[in-house]
């Protein structure tokens, strides 16, 4: 696998595997505080898991568990051998790692690493159940970069991974399904791409030398397979991508999307509290046209002939307000919870779309989507692909599902809006097939 050693570790060159943080009495008590505040929450933990859709389990100091990974002969991305550098041999393997990345940054964070502890236990304990291998150093590495590439400066990239420890965890692809020889379902992190684009010459291929793709664990996990992916998303947004196996299959896959026989299901936060219109349901017809950089925007009536047609399908399902609690002054934002199905595929749809009604979605800093105006405010965009829907090749009539629901609904905290309107009756969103 590329990025990796001979023992499919990954090759950092920033922090040495065998290196620990030197921990004070302090940082010691911080973490028996923080076990025991875990311990504490993990039966509430364990309900609001099962209602998201989550997998949970207590075993050792895993109490809040995410999806589990299950691939055909075990890949280097699966989630196992925990005991030999993950959290099963000690969280001090964790936190000394982000530590002494903290230290590389050049950020002083006094205190830094006990506040990460107690955020953590407030957000349901995601770095204790997360892969030190797999999730935690690529995260690491991942926002080396960007200190590198001044995305961010030192102190801001750290002050934000202590408000939001979830921004060091799931990098990992999780295997959601698989039909025979013919298509697998994986549920992509935020923050990966697909695939690598063609070599340049002189160039190199990854954007930071760590980096790995969904196509990396499809080959990891398939050797000498070659991927044939049916679908993409973003490299911000997360859920299922299908990938095919074989010629056959992507040519079926691919004449379905074409055709629109395919029912794609997101979910989103968006910033703020849409009309009450948006309870039951509302299309978002908005015309797009490229701009002469990343983003796309809407067209003018004049623009309209040479702009692109796009459909998209939102409903609210929950008025809430995010983060669960202040953080560092900050106060608690109004986001709403939406259900979006497009029923066309253009780049960028939902986020322009979403951002053009007055709602962009949180964390999307390119659509106006950075909360508290600050440029990765926010660890991730809260978009989720959670299911699609579509006609099986193999029983003719009959039609397939596959979904991996989001835990978005696990930050948020009490709405201060009008609570959904009582009985209210969503109306028609686009069937299979529309």
């Amino acid at each position: 696998m590329r990025g990796v050693d001979g023992e499919g570790l990954p090759t950092w060159r920033f922090l040495s595997q065998t290196r620990r943080s030197r921990v004070g009495p302090s940082v010691a008590s911080a973490r028996l505080r923080w076990h025991c505040a875990l311990l504490a929450r993990a039966v509430g933990g364990l309900l609001v898991a099962r209602r998201c859709g989550l997998r949970a389990s207590l075993l050792g100091p895993r109490l809040l568990l995410p999806p589990l990974t299950h691939t055909p002969g075990g890949p280097v991305l699966a989630l196992a051998d925990e005991g030999k550098d993950g959290v099963g041999s000690g969280d001090d393997d964790i936190f000394g790692v982000i530590g002494s990345a903290f230290e590389a940054w050049g950020a002083a964070a006094p205190g830094g690493l006990e506040a990460l502890m107690r955020n953590d236990v407030r957000e349901g304990g995601h770095l204790a159940a997360a892969s030190l291998r797999n999730d935690v150093r690529p995260r690491l590495a991942q926002h080396t970069f960007y200190v590198a590439q001044a995305a961010l400066t030192p102190e801001e990239m750290t002050d934000r991974c202590i408000r939001q420890p979830r921004r060091l965890c799931g990098y990992t692809p999780a295997f959601v399904w698989q039909h025979g020889d013919g298509l697998v379902a994986v549920n992509k992190p935020w923050g990966m791409r697909v695939h690598l684009p063609p070599a340049q010459e002189g160039g190199q291929r990854q954007v930071w030398p760590e980096e790995l793709t969904v196509h990396n664990w499809f080959r990891d996990t398939f050797p000498g397979e070659k991927p044939r992916t049916c679908n993409r998303l973003d490299f911000a947004t997360s859920g299922v991508m299908l990938i095919a196996r074989s010629k056959e299959v992507k040519r079926y896959m691919q004449k379905l999307f074409e055709k629109r026989r395919v029912c794609k299901m997101y979910t989103a936060l968006v910033l703020g509290n849409p009309p009450q219109a948006w309870d039951k349901g509302v299309w978002l017809t908005y015309a797009l046209m490229d701009t002469d950089g990343f983003a796309r925007r809407v067209a003018s009536d004049t623009e309209i002939k040479d702009a692109q047609t796009a459909e998209t399908f939102v409903r609210v399902l929950r008025r809430a307000t995010w983060p669960l609690a202040a953080e560092g002054g900050r106060p608690q934002l109004d986001v709403s919870l939406v259900e979006v199905r497009p029923r066309t595929g253009r780049r960028h749809q939902i986020r322009a779309h979403l951002s053009a009604a007055g709602h962009p979605i949180l964390g999307d800093d390119a659509y106006g989507g950075n909360p508290w105006g600050e440029r990765g405010g926010s660890y991730r965009m809260f978009l989720h692909a959670t299911g699609l829907e579509f006609p099986r090749w193999d029983v003719p009539g009959e039609n397939m599902t596959i979904t991996a629901q989001s835990d978005f609904e696990l930050e948020l905290g009490e709405s201060r809006a009008e609570s959904e309107a009582a009985g209210a009756t969503p109306v028609g969103g686009p069937s299979f097939g529309r």
